[in-house]
C-alpha cells in the first residue's frame, strides 16, 4: 500500500549549486492513492503544481518508485511546459535583453557582462547581475534562476532559523526547489520546509511573510483563525503582506518569471 508515501517526494534529482552547499530537488507529491478496480497508473498535473497519482489497489511502494524513475522527468517537463504556456498567455513583458533589469530581492538590477576570462555563468556583484555574453531571452531568464538557486539556501536558512526561534517551533530541514506557483510547503509528517528559489525574486517583507506562514503550519495545518493568530503574533501586518504577496505573484506571472 502507499500510505508510507503520503506527502513524500517520489521523484527527485540532484542539481548542486556552484558552491555545493545543499541538495536542490524537483519533487512530486503523492496526493491520492489506490482506487478499487484500477488497473493502471494515471497522473494528473494540477494547476498548483501538485501531481496526483492514481494507482492500482494492490500496487507496492517499489512499483511506484520504479514508475517515477521511468517517467518522473517527462512528467516534470510536461508540468513546466503547461506553466510556460500559461505564463506566456498572461505575460506582458518584452523579451529580455542586456538592457533589461532583473528582479532580485525587491530591486530591479542591471545586467553586466562577465569578462571572457571568467568561467562563471552568473553572479551578483556591486548591485548588478553579471551573466555571460550572447544569451537570448530564455537563457537570460535561466541565468537569473540559477543565481536564485545558488543564493537561496544561504539567504533563506538564517531567516527560517530566526523565525523558528521566535515562534518556539522546530523543523527538521530546509529544502530548496523550483516551485513556480507553490512558493512554500510544510511537511506535516517529517516537519521539513520546502521553499522555492523564486522567492528571491520578491522583496524581503514578502519572503519573511512566506517563511512565517510555513512555520505556522507546524502549529496548525489548516488556513484558519488559529493560523492567522500565530502569524499575527509575529507579523502584526501579515494581512497587508498577504495582499502584497498576491500582487507580487501576479506581477511575476505577467513578467514571465512564474
Amino acid at each position: 500500500m502507499f500510505d508510507d508515501l503520503l506527502g513524500q517526494y517520489v521523484y527527485s534529482f540532484t542539481e548542486l549549486p556552484d558552491d555545493g552547499k545543499y541538495h536542490y530537488a524537483q519533487r512530486m507529491y503523492v496526493r491520492r492513492f489506490s482506487e478499487e478496480g484500477r488497473k493502471q497508473v494515471n497522473v494528473n498535473i494540477c494547476d498548483d503544481e501538485r501531481i496526483e497519482v492514481y494507482v492500482p489497489m494492490r500496487s507496492k511502494p517499489f512499483d511506484m518508485r520504479h514508475f517515477m524513475d521511468e517517467n518522473g522527468f517527462d512528467i516534470l517537463l510536461e508540468k513546466n511546459r503547461r506553466l510556460d504556456e500559461e505564463s506566456k498567455a498572461y505575460s506582458e513583458a518584452e523579451p529580455l535583453t542586456y538592457e533589461s533589469k532583473l528582479p532580485f530581492l525587491g530591486e530591479y538590477l542591471p545586467i553586466r557582462v562577465i569578462p571572457d576570462n571568467d568561467s562563471r555563468i552568473v553572479y551578483l556583484q556591486d548591485n548588478a547581475i553579471y551573466i555571460k555574453d550572447g544569451l537570448d531571452d530564455t537563457r537570460i531568464r535561466s541565468a537569473l534562476l540559477m543565481l536564485c538557486r545558488n543564493k537561496a539556501y544561504e539567504y533563506l536558512k538564517p531567516k527560517v532559523d530566526h523565525y523558528a526561534g521566535i515562534m518556539g517551533v522546530e523543523y527538521s530541514r530546509l529544502e530548496i526547489d523550483d516551485g513556480r506557483r507553490t512558493w512554500g510547503l510544510f511537511h506535516e509528517i517529517y516537519k521539513h520546509i520546502t521553499l522555492s528559489r523564486r522567492l528571491l525574486l520578491m522583496n524581503e517583507s514578502i519572503i519573511d511573510f512566506l517563511i512565517v506562514h510555513e512555520l505556522a503550519h507546524s502549529l496548525t495545518l489548516r488556513h484558519d483563525e488559529e493560523h492567522d493568530f500565530e502569524m499575527g503574533k509575529i507579523l502584526p501586518d501579515y494581512e497587508e503582506r498577504d495582499v502584497a504577496f498576491n500582487e507580487a505573484c501576479g506581477l511575476l506571472i505577467k513578467q514571465g518569471w512564474a
